[in-house]
């Protein structure tokens, strides 16, 4: 699962990089940039979240507030398949 990770550089800048988790190691899967303001930084961020949108072909189970006009209603929705485990 990709993550976008944010560190402070030792110029003092912050360096926007996605990331993942494998065998108890984080790997950067890709350097976007950094940033020198606030803004600079919310663009950086935009385009990370682009990016694992496209890497991982999924939606985001949580959406952000620009995203909230393409929320999806549960009377459109089939039910395919259900399960349950007891405790």
């Amino acid at each position: 699962m990709l993550r976008v990770r944010t560190t402070k550089t030792t110029s003092g800048k912050t360096a926007v990089q996605v990331v993942f988790r494998q065998y108890q190691q984080t790997i950067v899967k890709k350097h976007l940039g950094t940033a020198n303001s606030q803004k600079e930084l919310v663009n950086l961020l935009k385009l990370a979240k682009q990016f694992i949108e496209k890497e991982e072909k999924l939606r985001p189970l949580w959406l952000d507030q620009e995203a909230s006009h393409q929320l999806i209603s549960l009377a459109n929705l089939e039910i395919d398949r259900l399960s349950h485990r007891f405790a």
